[in-house]
């Protein structure tokens, strides 16, 4: 069976029937249904299409708003629509086998029905959609708005986008919704602007779910000095779903492979790694129905390797007369270790921060500061293998008047 089916919509208030066409076989159908999302009994043999669209006039912007309306689809459902910008597609033209959009004062040569805002085509092969079209009525006035229908300034305005949205979701498939369930769908223009719960649960029931959104990032500390540590990640864009962290001892998780943490947090505790290994880390996002998201891999491992013992104090002079003097500390109880002495221009050491030393002696000598500024510094060790040491910073600044 082949034929196509037409849908028109309607301004909010004035609830007209859709006209579904098979062959020669024309069915009226009115009157409200009590459920939810109604389907036309056909569909892409894939869940994406192509629309064609270069629609003349206001310097862009029905392009750009039908190309909202399309991204609008994409948001929680497994349906992608594709855009070809610049190229025209008769929506009229039931053979060039393109998706096409545009205004005409009439609809395809016949005269547009009381207050009909817009009419989709679908045409179809058994339960195979081979093309969908959209027409808008030109005869009507337009714009783009996401406030409430036809509120000032948009008295007798239609907002084209929200209209797009509404015949986008009969390319894909769905019919009218009739009932009192918040939809895009149902056959009169209002104050709904994209796809509710009720239309992407119609999108699932014709295509699946989709895959749900991949965690934004994974944060892995770089080093640890005793085996516990946390890892972090950043919520997926799907809502209410589990996020599963697996580890590793290696960068490409084929070894000590396990599973650390299921659950709705964006974080979870680590303990218990062993000293000398390195601990690699990726999430995912999983939830009912759905295909589960891409890996997110951590940008690093955590290498699990002692601390080097701090400086146990460090002597910075209060003042200073000619920006030449001397910062000491004492040593750290690890051998062996490399001491990086920092300074900068303020106690927390946002501003200025320089390295001033780096090496294995107890003193640096500090000169040519600059006269009327304060100088605050802080030290550490680091060792190969080890885990640098915490900062050691000094108790004042050294002023130099």
């Amino acid at each position: 069976m082949s034929g196509n089916a037409k849908h028109h919509l309607l301004p909010k208030g004035v609830m007209r029937c859709f006209l579904a066409a098979l062959l020669v076989f024309v069915l009226g159908v009115c009157g409200a249904t009590v459920g939810a999302y109604q389907l036309q009994g056909f569909k892409w043999p894939q869940p994406s299409t192509t629309f064609y669209v270069d629609i003349p006039g206001a310097g862009g912007k029905w392009n750009d708003s039908f190309e909202e309306a399309m991204s609008a689809w994409g948001v929680g459902t497994a349906f992608d629509y594709n855009i070809v910008r610049g190229v025209s597609s008769d929506p009229c033209d039931p053979f060039d086998n393109r998706n096409g959009v545009s205004f005409n004062d009439t609809f395809c040569g016949e005269a547009w029905g009381a207050g009909t805002l817009a009419i989709e085509i679908s045409y179809y092969i058994g339960s195979e959609l081979i093309e969908a079209d959209i027409v808008f009525n030109s005869n009507q006035a337009w714009n783009v708005y996401s406030t409430s229908w036809g509120d000032a300034p948009w008295v007798g305005v239609n907002d084209f986008q929200r209209v797009a949205v509404h015949e986008l979701g009969h390319a894909l498939g769905l019919g009218h919704e009739n009932s009192d369930v918040p939809a895009i769908m149902r056959p009169w223009a209002g104050d709904i602007t994209i796809p509710q719960q009720d239309d992407k649960n119609g999108v699932a029931a014709l295509y699946g779910f989709g895959t749900v959104a991949r965690p934004a990032g994974i944060t892995v500390p770089s080093t640890d000095a005793d085996g516990k540590y946390t890892v972090k990640w950043a919520a997926s864009s799907t809502a209410g779903v589990t996020y599963v962290l697996q580890e590793a001892t290696n960068s490409t998780f084929s070894l000590g492979l396990r599973t650390v943490y299921r659950g709705q947090l964006l974080s979870t505790p680590i303990s218990g790694r062993v000293m000398g290994k390195t601990y690699y880390y990726r999430v995912k996002a999983i939830k009912s129905g759905y295909t589960a998201s891409a890996w997110r891999v951590g940008a690093n491992g955590c290498i699990v390797r002692p601390r080097a013992a701090a400086p146990p104090s460090i002597k910075v002079p209060v003042t200073d007369a000619d920006g030449r003097y001397t910062v000491s500390w004492t040593a750290s109880a690890t051998s062996g270790v490399t001491y990086v002495l920092q300074e900068a221009t303020n106690s927390t050491f946002s501003q200025g921060l320089r390295t001033a030393y780096s090496g294995p002696l107890l003193r640096t000598v500090v000169s040519d500061r600059v006269m009327g500024k304060t100088y605050y510094y802080r030290v550490r060790a680091v060792k190969s293998s080890y885990t640098a040491s915490v900062w050691r910073v000094g108790t004042n600044g050294c002023r130099v008047p």
